[in-house]
């Protein structure tokens, strides 16, 4: 869908003579005749296309006039020779206003004067040529002239309308709507998800664009000269991706510029002056973008001024004179990019936006079931019959209902504790005839009362601001107070309330953040598997949710970090994963992180529901559990049993204060005092050995801090070439001179492997494992050649395992994978078969060693196999162990050495 503001036809009227004669202090006595246009009331631009005989001569002159009440009384911008400046004439009395500026017309250019309110600018040859302030209000018509040997072509008045544009791209592949392709190839495409429906799709379309050659689409208009412009990219292949203003064409335009690279990238950020195809840059920073991850940039440009925003946040900033005015663009080269959710608004539009919720999603009885999209689901009923907020409100809040269904009177309780109606602020507002009349109460004391003009079609906004109270419609006020005792609760409710109050209130607030998902996440950024809009049941392919799947551990971090109280509440459930019943190889795990560090899941508190394959559910802090309890899991969770199979838990995750908390559908299961705690860090959502779908997620905080995507780690070195053993020749590993046949479990690998000179048991080097992700397998083939174990059995190497390393040796034989315990906790429950564990272990970053038979515990396991043919030796971090996700151990950069490792008889 693509909403754009239309501009009013662009006309020009006949001319109307007016004689002026100037005052001889500014130029000779001379009579002017200007040709009026008819300028309606309000902000305008006034526009000509100016010709010259010949070159442009000292004697030429043009004057486009504004504000003109008479003869006596009127403005007007005079390019002389090569001069320009502003001049006021009153009672006939002419002087100039600020200081005239150099031009040098050519022989053919155009000129604008925007009349702004309490502005006038001249824009000319490309650029800002004066901006001078100006008192009075836009009254009167606007005119033109021009001196002999100059002619003004179809001069006209453009009403001056704010920039409005919303695009979700929802359009035929091949349909631009209100785009123009400058340059590049562009086109709408559908999720990739196997026959989605666009009908049943959180957000089904993206603007994509190969990017090579260079890409630039633009819309918008050319008069726009203040606005804000706002765009979601994900750079998959791109080495550059941008968001333009003041466009003109493709060679002439203002541009925010990111180039992809490492975190300290010199100058990847830069604004950028292109003029006639070349280039400047007005302004640099270091910092590149991460391949693949969702960003949210942002450009405010106004004449004489560009900034630039990545994810909210100021990046860059540039004082500039070009242009004006001009269409918004985005750009992508050196490979492909998908562009979403365009907005462009005023410049001092609200910087937060609500979610747009698909209207199928609103009407459906699957979705509607658990109140995920409704406006009730966003309240609890609590005593009294009051309704209470599901939010935590520790900064300002803002409270918008519509107008008309306040024919019956309506209470909002603010900063309340959520225990009465009497501890809150209580601001009751009630609509007669075109009248909101409000009242404000602080437990039985009234402390303001007052009404205010509003539209039965119009809204009104209740608003605690510090300690501030305020009611307002349109642009008139009932109430406002400020209470030098400011109550300090940090929930709202609603007392009276009817459907059609709770249909039509909006809660917004600087605090909190509301994610539907049908735009791209850019406030998240995928850490581990793939995040985008895909499939939840197979069995209905339509419906498409935002999920994470493609890895044993999807995990979804937020860019930006939160200090103080922080609330998450998200709506998920798992991804369909086998089409016939029952429906889920292993359902279990709809997880949570607060006070995070972006990076490792242990490193704040972790809330596991449905964990150890759905057996029991518990918060971690710092990786140890802190509180458990078997009583909340999936009860039957199958694919005939739909109060699983399409239900969406209301999973909530709190820090507030020192107390813990994980709910589950509105009910605490678990909650832990924290003698010591964490003070802030992002926050996650994740599963384990399954997808998750995520139909919508909310969070409040104290504190919202500046943050990015965390990059991905990658190989310092190439992974050592394998060689090729005969499947009889015992392993004997020095790493000496090679890795033997060590390799990683995939390529591209989260693993590391490399020769270390650095430390060693014997010799020179040793084999050292790293890992790249946080948690993961850590580790990597020793033996991929089968051999008999009959004939080599005897294992033996050394190790250097430092603290927070937990791994395990496994052998893959008669079509099962055994564990012999090294570091690692075996799990009982899924784990792999216990061969054995070697003795007196110790994980003190020192040099040991470590011998084990295979051949008795192979032969016990498996006497109908007497050849007992072993495929792999391996070392991993256990399967169905949590430190697979980082949490308890193996966080990222976990680190441990091989040495001397040898399999014979």
């Amino acid at each position: 869908m693509t909403l754009i503001n239309p501009p009013n036809l662009r006309r020009a009227f006949g001319p109307v003579a007016l004689g002026v004669l100037l005052a001889s202090g500014l130029a000779a006595q001379e009579a002017v005749v200007y040709d009026l246009l008819d300028a309606e009331a309000g902000e305008y631009t006034l526009t000509a296309d100016v010709a010259s005989a010949g070159a442009w001569a000292d004697a030429y002159e043009v004057r486009l006039a504004f504000d003109v009440a008479g003869e006596q009384d009127l403005a007007f911008v005079r390019v002389v020779g090569q001069r320009a400046m502003l001049v006021r004439v009153v009672a006939g009395k002419a002087a100039t206003v600020g200081a005239p500026r150099p031009l040098q017309p050519t022989a053919s250019w155009q000129a604008s004067v925007q009349r702004r309110e309490g502005r006038v600018r001249l824009l000319a040859l490309g650029r800002v040529v004066l901006d001078e302030p100006w008192a009075g209000p836009i009254a009167g018509r606007a005119g033109t002239w021009a001196s002999a040997g100059v002619t003004l072509n179809e001069p006209f008045v453009q009403p001056h309308e704010q920039a409005f544009v919303q695009d979700d791209f929802t359009r035929e592949p091949d349909d631009l709507g209100p785009w123009t392709a400058l340059s590049g190839q562009w086109r709408n495409t559908l999720v990739s998800a196997p026959q989605a429906a666009a009908t049943q799709s959180a957000n089904p379309f993206g603007f994509r664009t190969a990017g090579d050659p260079a890409a630039l689409a633009a819309t918008g208009y050319g008069f726009w000269d203040a606005y804000r412009t706002r765009v979601s990219v994900r750079p998959w292949a791109a080495k550059v991706v941008g968001l333009a203003a003041y466009v003109q064409d493709a060679r002439n335009l203002l541009a925010f510029r990111w180039s992809a690279g490492a975190a300290d990238l010199p100058k990847a950020r830069q604004l950028v002056l292109l003029r006639d195809g070349k280039e400047s840059v007005l302004a640099a920073a270091p910092g590149g973008f991460e391949a693949g991850q969702w960003y949210r940039l942002e450009v405010a440009a106004q004449p004489g001024r560009i900034e630039a925003f990545i994810d909210r946040y100021p990046v860059l900033s540039a004082e500039t004179d070009a242009f004006g005015q001009g269409a918004v663009g985005v750009l992508a080269e050196g490979g492909e990019a998908v562009f979403d959710d365009l907005s462009v608004a005023p410049l001092d539009a609200p910087r937060w936006e609500a979610p747009r919720i698909n209207p199928v999603f609103l009407a459906d009885e699957t979705m509607t079931a658990n109140e995920l999209y409704q406006p009730a689901g966003q309240w609890r009923t609590g005593e009294g019959g009051v309704l209470w907020n599901r939010g935590y409100y520790p900064g300002d809040v803002f409270v918008q209902t519509a107008a008309a269904p306040l024919a019956a009177p309506l209470t909002v309780l603010l900063r309340g504790d959520g225990s009465s109606a009497e501890n809150a602020y209580a601001v009751t507002v009630q609509l007669n005839g075109g009248t909101v009349q409000a009242s404000l109460r602080k437990g039985p004391e009234i402390l303001a009362e007052g009404a205010c003009a509003a539209e039965a079609a119009g809204e009104v906004v209740i608003s605690a601001v510090g300690g501030s109270l305020r009611v307002a419609s349109g642009g008139s006020e009932a109430i406002s107070f400020a209470d030098l005792a400011p109550l300090t609760g940090k929930l709202l409710g609603l007392v009276g309330a009817s459907a059609e109050h709770v249909n039509g209130t909006v809660v917004a607030s600087p605090n909190s953040r509301d994610y539907a998902f049908d735009s791209a996440p850019t406030d998240w950024f995928s850490s581990r598997g793939v995040w985008q809009v895909t499939t939840r049941w197979p069995c209905q392919p339509g419906w498409t949710f935002f999920g994470g799947t493609h890895s044993e551990n999807p995990t979804l971090w937020t860019k930006h970090a939160y200090a103080g109280d922080t609330v998450l509440e998200f709506f998920a459930n798992l991804p369909m994963d086998v089409p016939p019943p029952p429906g889920y190889s292993r359902p279990s795990d709809i997880d949570a992180a607060l006070c995070g560090d972006g990076v490792d899941l242990g490193s704040g508190y972790a809330f596991i529901f449905a964990g150890w394959r759905n057996t029991r559910s518990a918060i971690l802090r710092k990786g140890q559990i802190v509180a458990e309890t078997s009583n909340a899991v999936f009860v039957d969770p199958i694919s005939s049993n739909f109060n699983f199979h399409r239900h969406w838990f209301r999973v909530r995750a709190e820090k507030i204060g020192s107390r813990v908390a994980l709910a589950v559908d509105g009910r605490e299961v678990l909650a832990y005092s924290d003698p010591d705690p964490l003070l802030g860090g992002r926050a996650a959502v994740f599963s384990f050995h399954n997808g998750l779908m995520v139909g919508r997620a909310r969070l409040w905080f104290t504190e919202e801090q500046p943050g990015s995507v965390v990059p991905a780690w990658l190989p310092s070195a190439p992974a050592p070439e394998v060689q090729i053993r005969d499947a009889t020749t015992p392993v004997g590993n020095d790493f000496e001179r090679d890795a033997g046949e060590w390799q990683t479990f995939s390529d591209p690998s989260p693993i590391e492997l490399a020769l270390d000179s650095t430390t060693a048991a014997a010799g020179g080097r040793s084999l050292r494992i790293r890992s790249l992700v946080s948690g993961g397998p850590l580790g990597a083939y020793a033996v991929a050649t089968p051999f008999r174990a009959t004939d080599m059995r005897r294992l033996s190497f050394d190790y250097r395992i430092p603290p927070g390393v937990a791994v395990n040796l496994y052998a893959y034989a008669a079509n099962t994978w055994h564990a012999i315990r090294l570091s690692a906790e075996e799990p009982s429950i899924g784990g792999a078969v216990l061969l054995g564990t070697i003795d007196g272990v110790q994980t003190d970053d020192t040099w040991r060693h470590a011998e084990f038979d295979l051949l008795p515990p192979l032969a016990a396991l498996h006497p109908e196999s007497p050849v007992l043919t072993v495929k792999y030796v391996a070392f991993a971090a256990p399967e169905e162990s949590y430190v697979r996700c980082g949490i308890g151990a193996n966080r990222r950069g976990a680190t441990y050495w091989v040495d001397n490792f040898r399999l014979g008889p």
